[in-house]
């Protein structure tokens, strides 16, 4: 619990003494070594020392409000942007920087978000403090209960009445349709896309995951929970294999809810979902369900089944029937309501309506007379006429009132009239002089020769009657010289002394009992003496103007290759340095005197030159001497532009538009905003629109290809030329299909001219008849004889052709609408 500290209550009541605004302005956060949370807060101690602060929090206007008069309460609100720190002590500080509140706490741990490395944490803190008029004194109007909310737990809150909503709706477990089904997809086992509500949180899958078994067989669990991420609570979910698995609370404190999904064989799977149909929106899902239901009692509801069967079924359009029989329909509902509204109106006259039936007239007698009709339809004025009092018209100097407080009488003063003072008084007027009024124990303003006698009622510093008091000691004596007796001037804060101004009986002044330094006491030329070294005052751990450079317009000689110098200003001439002849450089020691740092600058170039180094560690613990020197490049060495020329192509994995070149995809842009590249190509690829712009190249969808400049690999090719499709020369092999069985008509063959052939005739045989017959005697044991040649001839053969016909040659083809090679399509830019 937060504590007021003295230097707070004395600060509220100088404010409230003073009638000033009480400004709490900051919370201050430290952790104090060894502090115990539990110890009683010290009141009268000062803030921690700077080296204890790890943060200190402005508050905002709206985050202060008040609970009631005496209490107003300050808010700190630390993002997850803020960290790294750890705190026990929490105070509030005013614009003064007076110490105001103080808590003690339990060591608190504030993180900043460093996504993925560090979730980081929210912290709010309140200090709520109370005195009396502590709304009025810090001039605070918002009411807290307006902004002081646990925001944590409200949020944690809504989620888990949304979740549970969800789960009156769906249940424990309710998978819409095929959403997050098991299946399995040649020897992967995967979830099918799709969505379900465990215990109330919504699971999505927009899109099948893969998910490997630890073994089979096995039950594969959905386990879900609402969790945190960065600033928000999602779902999240894991698929665990196992053959029972029980909801649980993680070590964080989340809540799993595990339902199962299936049981997993080497050949099958179950689907242990609780599935519905449910394939779009629920409530058009419930809507479309058609069907009987037989538990649904409207097939044959009457009204005595749902508790109205007192209704009667006659109606009437009689407004004014009073039977419990009869329904009464709209139009006598209509007549009734017609009737009351008259009733309101006035048109017909009843009870307490707003116009009387007869008008009447209020009147008013006595002191005044006065009359007006009033019938209650509108607002009426009464018009007053006052009775004579009986007092002449006149001026008077003094009157007579009655009872009634009505004017009866006047007439003018006379002296008795005012007692005590001297009638002459009336005729000169008011007196502007103290004397004029017989005053003698005032000191007049002015030239005067009175003076106030002022005393103590007696001797002493403390007097509490107001903020300045100037006075003298009551009965100071020669003998009366103690410093209490002393005339002086007090100052006050409230009730407590700050302060007073004296004069000792030796005529010193003295400021709360301290001799005041005065030309009687002090001599400057004497006093005041200052030296001009710092020997002059005996210091001897200074380092004087001029060394090390400091303060001087040279630096001094020193070996710059030594490891250990001092740090400071020092140059270095003509010689040999493994950094640089004739440089003028700053060292930069280190924690230990064995490394340091140097950044050094030539001199006498036309462009500077920039040099820097460290030293190295080659071997264990011990160094071995500087690194190479190494020269920082700017613009007078080194054109950034140069470093890709304007034109230069760029081809990247990346499809994000790269900071210094454009998409080189054809588009006309501005000659003058582009002018290095319009500069490089100009024209080339296209003039634009003739005089504000030019046109990049275009490389969408093609290969590029370097000129071949006279390799003969692409003769003929000129700079930003394109090439169309083509292959290579080849061949293909071809077949052609048989014609099919057929024949040619009409073919013969044309005689070699008439001749003979001759054989000789067996001469032991008569085969009688003379028949030029060639055989053997009767078939039986004869011989056989060549016949006689017939001499070279020819047999002419005439084919008569079967008619046009074809063979088919059929040729196999194959390939896309272009050749091309195996390729990746990458982004190409152009250097600007």
């Amino acid at each position: 619990m937060a504590r007021i500290t003295l230097a707070g209550e004395s600060l509220i009541a100088q404010k409230q003494g003073t009638q000033q605004v009480l400004n709490v302005a900051r919370f201050i956060f430290a952790n104090v070594p060894g502090l115990d949370p539990q110890s009683p807060i010290d009141r009268a101690a000062p803030k921690p020392p700077a080296n204890q602060i790890v943060h200190t929090y402005t508050i905002p206007a709206g985050n202060s409000g008040y609970v009631n008069p005496n209490q107003v309460v300050y808010s700190s609100m630390l993002g997850s942007d803020i960290g790294d720190f750890d705190w026990n002590w929490l105070g509030l500080e005013t614009a003064e920087g007076v110490l105001f509140a103080v808590a003690y706490v339990p060591l608190q741990q504030k993180r900043r978000n460093i996504p993925p490395l560090q979730l980081g944490n929210n912290v709010t803190r309140n200090i709520l403090v109370e005195f009396t008029g502590a709304q009025e004194l810090t001039g605070i109007t918002i009411d807290a209960s307006t902004w002081q909310h646990d925001f944590t737990a409200r949020l944690k809150g809504i989620d888990e009445r949304e979740r549970l909503s969800n789960r009156d709706v769906y249940g424990r477990a309710c998978f819409f349709d095929s959403g997050l089904q098991l299946e399995k997809v040649g020897q992967i086992y995967r979830l099918k896309p799709g969505q379900a509500y465990i215990e109330g949180v919504r699971v999505l899958l927009s899109a099948a995951v893969n998910i490997t078994p630890t073994s089979l067989p096995t039950t594969a669990w959905l386990d879900v929970a609402l969790q945190r991420q960065s600033n928000d609570v999602v779902a999240s979910w894991q698929v665990a294999f196992a053959a029972n698995k029980a909801d649980y609370v993680d070590s964080a404190g989340t809540q799993h809810y595990c339902i199962a999904l299936g049981d997993l064989t080497a050949v099958a799977i179950t689907d242990r979902r609780a599935v519905e149909p449910i394939k779009g929106p629920l409530l058009q899902h419930l809507a479309a369900r058609v069907g009987t239901y037989p538990q649904l009692r409207a097939q044959a509801t009457t009204k005595d089944d749902v508790d109205l069967g007192n209704i009667p079924n006659a109606i009437s359009d009689d407004a004014s029937s009073n039977s419990s029989e009869i329904l009464a329909t709209t139009k006598a509902v209509h007549s009734v309501r017609v009737n009351v509204a008259e009733l309101v109106d006035g048109t017909t006259p009843a009870g307490k309506a707003k116009q009387l039936a007869t008008a009447r007239k209020i009147a008013i007698s006595g002191a005044g007379t006065g009359n007006v009709s009033f019938d209650g339809s509108q607002d009426v004025t009464l018009n007053l006429t006052l009775a004579d009092s009986g007092a002449t018209a006149g001026t008077y100097t003094k009157v007579t009132i009655n009872a009634k407080g009505l004017v009866t009488g006047g007439g003018a003063l006379a002296a008795a009239d005012i007692p005590n003072l001297d009638w002459s008084k009336i005729g000169s007027g008011k007196p502007t002089t103290l004397a004029g009024y017989g005053i003698t124990d005032a000191i007049p303003t002015g030239l005067t020769n009175k003076r106030p006698q002022l005393y103590a009622p007696e001797p002493g510093r403390h007097y509490n009657q107001g903020a300045m008091v100037i006075r003298e000691a009551q009965l100071v004596v020669a003998t009366q010289t103690h410093f209490d007796y002393a005339p002086r001037i007090n100052f006050h804060w409230g009730d407590i002394t700050a302060g007073d101004l004296a004069m000792d009986a030796s005529g010193v002044l003295q400021w709360s009992g301290l001799p005041i330094w005065t030309a009687h006491n002090f001599t400057p030329a004497t006093k005041a003496d200052k030296a001009t070294t710092l020997a002059g005052y005996g210091i001897t751990d200074g380092i004087k103007k001029g060394e090390y450079g400091l303060g001087s317009n040279s630096a001094p000689t020193s070996a710059i290759d030594t490891i250990g110098l001092p740090g400071g200003f020092h140059h270095f001439g003509s010689g040999s340095s493994s950094f640089g002849e004739y440089v003028s450089l700053i060292n930069i020691p280190y924690g230990s005197s064995a490394y340091a740092g140097q950044i050094g600058m030539q001199q006498g170039l036309a462009e500077p030159r920039l040099l820097i180094r460290s030293v190295k560690n080659d071997a264990g613990n011990s160094p071995s001497g500087w690194t190479p020197a190494r020269e920082v490049y700017h613009t007078g060495n080194l054109n950034p532009q140069a470093i890709v020329p304007a034109g230069a192509l760029l081809v990247t994995f990346s499809r994000k538009l790269q900071s210094g070149y454009l998409r080189a995809n054809g588009a006309a842009v501005s000659r003058t905003a582009y002018a290095r590249l319009f500069a490089e190509i100009g024209t080339f690829w296209g003039a634009g629109d003739g005089s504000s712009t030019f046109n990049l190249p275009d490389a969408r969808g093609i290969f590029i290809r370097d000129v071949d400049d006279g390799r003969g690999l692409d003769p003929g090719r000129v700079q930003g030329s394109v090439q169309f499709s083509q292959n290579a020369w080849h061949t293909h092999s071809a077949s052609t299909a048989e014609a099919g069985w057929h024949y040619h008509p009409g073919s013969s063959i044309a005689a070699a001219g008439e001749h003979t052939h001759t054989a000789p005739r067996a001469m032991n045989n008569n085969v009688g008849g003379g028949s030029p017959n060639f055989t053997t005697a009767n078939y039986e044991n004869g011989t056989t004889a060549a016949t006689h040649s017939a001499g070279n001839h020819t047999h002419a053969l005439s084919m008569v052709g079967d008619g046009s016909h074809v063979h088919p040659v059929t040729v196999a083809g194959d390939g896309g609408n272009e050749a091309r090679p195996v390729n990746l399509a990458l982004y190409h830019y152009i250097k600007y």
